[in-house]
């Protein structure tokens, strides 16, 4: 059976502007994203999130680059990701794929921002996506991703 490829479970094509809204508990933190490359075994993001104040406090900008390569499910797959200017690569994250569900587990072998973090995109049909299931934050965190209009 097929693990499937990125459109599967990221319905958004290359060069496509994201709106993204990242909600933590009962907060919501709005930015942006931008697909650099989606082929059938390669992803790549950009994710910025404008520096913002929530309840009286300072949140800091993120600004993040992902790059994942999906070989098969299992712990064969490669990531690189750049998080405030330091580029780390990762040649043993782990992916699992449920096209039923059109939706794809990852998780890096290494930290992202000294915590352990995994994630699972979903797709929404064609013009929505999650990212939900994040591990690693000790918060209830999910981020929805739509096409920003043009």
């Amino acid at each position: 059976m097929s693990d499937g490829t990125w459109s599967d479970y990221f319905p958004f094509e290359t060069g496509q502007q994201l709106k993204l809204e990242a909600k933590i508990l009962v907060f919501t933190l709005k930015g942006t994203a931008e697909v650099v490359s989606r082929s059938d075994d390669t992803l790549s993001l950009t994710v910025e999130i404008p520096e913002q104040k929530v309840v009286g406090r300072d949140i800091p900008e993120v600004s993040l680059a992902i790059a994942m390569t999906h070989k098969a499910d299992g712990a064969e797959n490669g990531a690189t990701i750049t998080y405030r200017n330091k580029e780390r690569v990762d040649d043993k994250v782990t992916m699992s794929s449920d096209l039923a569900k059109w939706q794809r587990r990852v998780e890096p072998s290494i930290p992202i921002a000294s915590k352990m973090l995994g994630f699972t995109l979903r797709r929404m049909g064609d013009q929505r996506g999650e990212i939900v299931d994040v591990t690693g934050l000790n918060l209830p965190f999910e981020i929805k991703l739509k096409l920003r209009p043009a």
